[in-house]
C-alpha cells in the first residue's frame, strides 16, 4: 500500500468528544510528509488519543495545545519514524501525555518489518503540567526528548517501557535520550 502523504491540518478545535474507549480525534495511519500545526484538542475520549499515528514518517507536530485527554495526547508507533513534536502544551494530558511507541499488532506495521514501534522521534520545547507521566519511551529507539517543562505530573516524569516484547522481531527500548 502506498502511504498518504503531504497532509496538512491547521488551525482547527477538537472539544468533547463524549466518547469511551479507543476513540481519537486525529487518526494518521501510513502518512509520509505531514504537518499538524495550531491544533486545540479538549475533553478526549478515556481511552483514546488526541493524535493516533501508526506508520508515519516524516511528520512534524507543532504548537498545538492538549487538555484533559485519554491515554494519551499524542501516540507515534507502529513503525513510525522521523517525526518532530514541538512547541505544544499539554494539560492534564492522560496516562502518558505522549506515548512515544506502543503496542501495535503486527498487520499494522509501516514498513511492514520494523524492528522497533518508532525511532527516530525528537520531542522539545514542550510544557506539561499534571497528568501521570509526560513521556512513556515505549519499544523505541533513537528519541530525543530534550529542553521540555514538566510541572506536577502525578506519578511519573517519564516511563521507559518494553510492550512487545519478541526477542526475534523487535530491538528493546534503546539509545534513547531525555535532557535539560
Amino acid at each position: 500500500n502506498e502511504p498518504a502523504h503531504h497532509i496538512e491540518v491547521r488551525n482547527i478545535r477538537f472539544e468533547r468528544i463524549q466518547a469511551t474507549g479507543n476513540i481519537d480525534y486525529l487518526k494518521l495511519s501510513g502518512v509520509d510528509s505531514f504537518l499538524v500545526e495550531n491544533i486545540v484538542m479538549t475533553d478526549g475520549a478515556a481511552g483514546g488519543s488526541g493524535i493516533d499515528m501508526v506508520g508515519c514518517h516524516n511528520g512534524l507536530v507543532q504548537r498545538c495545545r492538549f487538555e484533559r485527554m485519554g491515554s494519551n495526547a499524542i501516540q507515534v508507533k507502529g513503525g513510525s519514524r522521523f517525526i518532530t513534536i514541538r512547541q505544544c502544551m499539554f494539560v492534564d494530558a492522560g496516562q502518558r501525555a505522549i506515548n512515544l511507541g506502543g503496542s501495535t499488532g503486527l498487520p499494522y506495521f509501516r514498513p511492514p518489518d520494523a524492528t522497533s514501534e518508532a525511532s527516530d522521534l525528537l520531542v522539545y520545547s514542550n510544557i506539561f503540567i499534571g497528568g501521570v507521566t509526560a513521556f512513556g519511551y515505549v519499544g523505541c529507539e533513537r528519541v530525543r526528548c530534550v529542553n521540555n517543562l514538566i510541572m506536577r505530573p502525578t506519578r511519573w516524569v517519564f516511563r521507559i517501557l518494553q510492550e512487545n516484547v519478541d526477542p526475534q522481531r523487535f530491538v528493546p527500548c534503546r539509545n534513547n535520550m531525555f535532557r535539560n
